[in-house]
């Protein structure tokens, strides 16, 4: 009885010592607690109360050096960890639900306030992210917006991010800055399909309270979006499109080390029976089926059926095509549509010539997909009689972590492009939020539009559209709310260049962290054709000294700079590069990224078929 009396008192003595020290009423109720956990009523010889009642001090001296006051911090029940620290979860030890305000309060202010759920902004859902072969390149920066909250002490985070969706084998850390990178690479497989994908959610806690964690995003290390045969490098396909009998066909290249990319092709894909136009549009489509491998898409618009061709990645070193499902729809234009309902599986969107809507496919493992039925994006009226549709992805342009599409509807009087937000489930809202207009008085105003990725690196996904008509670029900015109608930047080309024919994503290709923009002129007439890349900033201007011209051989009406592709890392070094497409000349250049990057810069690579007049190659190239 002497020993239970001793430890009683002891641990009196101690929870008395931290109240005083922390100022904290919760303290007077540990005396209680902690002889339900450690006293004789349990039975313990002398030296085990002796044993129990040091550790209890050291538990006390903690909370009177870390102000972390309650019973909780006491008991080891708090499953928030302080300090910006990392803590490995093991088989379920990180948490994977949490409820507002499951953490006890850290004193007796009666602040009873729960931080807002911060909201996460980089890496971008599904993004592509570092090499397998580069070392340093798979340590992603996370960022996310910082809570809202009255009372004066500081919020801290808690980020977590592993390769389980369920997030039982996260890795915690705990910071009161708004965003965080690795110190070490994160890990991925070495063998196909390279890479992996995880997952991340951020919660933030005020004096003990702490909000719902943010929905779980996800992003890729070391895989590519247009890897065909999934072994890390990018792939590129380029159409030779049949204009009489021959028919067309589709090239791959797989990406490589070096400068060995383009050597020669890895495989050929040749236009089905009964089609017309195989190829004249031509998109990756990047993981339809959750494989791990990339897929491509070709458009078909003529012929009996105007049809989109869904060839799925493989492995291997050469491209069979063997496994393709064919899909009704549009053809003229074909695009990624990212992931709008935020699934895990890549969706696919279809418009073309003579359809007053473009057509919606949600991506799933094959039985689903091939099962499914496509969602209509139609036309709200405001473009008259539309005689063709082209569509695109936009990226994330409001923030919410659902990939966004856009459709424009042409018709001869005016051109319309609405943007459609992404949403949960396979319930698509077919409803546009937006629609984007020219800041001039020519509705006549859409040659070519895409994804400018993240050009002012605010984490949210930006537009560009080109007009040839009015030898303009126009670059609207993504915000919280989506894009304003009018465009934030104005690209102005030399008058009668038809600038604007193409406009694309470069991807970053000096990898300061800020997405690029390619636009091209064609080359019509006399002109050379030319093709300007816009390097991304914090304030973006795109003023002389960020821009870099691609120029073409002395050949003049080659078609260079009508067409673009911006397939991704090709050669593996961590910076994206550019093709640029010459179909008169049946070649395709290929511009590799590098730190610096020069005015004029001359192709690095290019790939090319013999001629054929009947048969141009390079009419399309893959674009993610």
């Amino acid at each position: 009885m002497g020993r239970c009396l001793f430890h009683a008192v002891a641990v009196e003595v101690i929870c008395v010592i931290g109240r005083l020290a922390v100022q904290a009423e919760s303290l007077f109720h540990c005396v209680f607690l902690l002889e339900l956990r450690d006293s004789c009523v349990f039975g313990c010889s002398m030296s085990e109360c002796t044993n129990r009642t040091i550790a209890l001090g050291f538990e006390m001296l903690a909370v009177i050096l870390w102000s972390a006051a309650g019973c909780g911090a006491i008991l080891g029940l708090d499953d928030f960890v302080d300090a910006e620290t990392t803590v490995m979860g093991s088989g379920g030890d990180a948490p994977t639900t949490s409820s507002a305000g499951d953490a006890p309060p850290a004193s007796s202010t009666g602040a009873e306030e729960i931080p807002t759920v911060p909201v996460l902004r980089i890496p971008l859902n599904d993004a592509y992210l570092g090499t397998m072969r580069k070392s340093g390149s798979r340590r992603p920066v996370f960022s996310w917006e910082a809570s809202a909250a009255s009372a004066g002490a500081p919020i801290e985070y808690e980020l977590q991010y592993g390769a389980d969706p369920d997030m039982s084998d996260a890795a915690s850390i705990v910071t009161e800055k708004t965003q965080y990178r690795p110190d070490l690479d994160l890990d991925g497989e070495l063998f196909r399909p390279v890479g992996q994908r995880y997952y991340w959610r951020v919660r933030a806690c005020l004096l003990g309270k702490c909000s719902d964690f943010s929905p779980v995003r996800w992003f890729n290390i070391g895989r590519t979006k247009c890897d065909f045969n999934a072994d890390g490098y990018d792939d590129v396909a380029v159409s030779a499109v049949g204009l009489t009998v021959d028919p067309g066909a589709i090239y791959f290249y797989y990406g490589a080390a070096g400068r060995q990319f383009g050597q020669s092709s890895n495989g050929v894909v040749f236009e089905p029976d009964g089609v017309g136009g195989f190829g004249v549009s031509i998109s990756c489509a990047g993981d339809v089926d959750g494989d791990g491998y990339a897929d491509v898409l070709v458009g078909a618009p003529y012929g009996g059926d105007s049809k989109v061709f869904l060839y799925r990645g493989e492995q291997g070193d050469r491209f069979s095509g063997r496994d393709v499902t064919e899909l009704r729809a549009g053809g003229h234009s074909v695009a990624a549509a990212g992931d709008v309902n935020a699934d895990g599986f890549g969706d696919i969107i279809a418009g073309g010539d003579g359809y007053a809507a473009a057509h919606l496919y949600l991506g799933g493992p094959p039985d689903v997909f091939r099962a499914s039925f496509p969602i209509t994006l139609a036309d709200d009226g405001t473009a008259g009689t539309v005689d063709q549709t082209l569509v695109s992805s936009a990226g994330d342009v409001n923030g919410d972590g659902f990939s966004d599409v856009m459709v424009a509807f042409i018709s001869a009087a005016r051109h319309v492009v609405h943007v459609y937000f992404g949403n949960p489930g396979r319930g698509f809202d077919a409803v546009p939020k937006v629609a984007l207009e020219a800041p001039s008085d020519d509705p006549i105003f859409v040659s070519s539009m895409a994804s400018a990725g993240d050009v002012n690196g605010d984490g949210i996904a930006d537009i560009v559209i080109g007009s040839s008509q009015l030898d303009r670029a126009y670059v609207y900015f993504g915000s919280a709310e989506g894009p304003s109608s009018r465009p934030d930047v104005t690209l102005v080309g030399e008058a009668g260049t038809r600038f604007g024919t193409a406009a694309a994503s470069a991807g970053d290709m000096n990898g300061d962290g800020f997405d690029d923009v390619a636009v091209g002129t064609g080359d019509y007439l006399d002109s050379l054709g030319v093709v300007y890349l816009y390097k991304g900033a914090s304030t973006v201007r795109f003023d002389d000294v960020s821009v870099v011209a691609l120029y073409s051989l002395s050949d003049r009406q080659t078609g260079f700079g009508s067409v673009l592709g911006s397939s991704g890392d090709v050669n593996g070094d961590g910076y994206a590069d550019l093709m640029v497409g010459a179909p008169f000349a049946d070649a395709v250049y290929v511009y590799l990224g590098r730190p610096e990057l020069v005015t004029p810069a001359e192709a690095d690579a290019s790939v090319s078929q013999p001629h054929q007049a009947s048969r141009p190659f390079g009419v399309a190239v893959t674009r993610r």
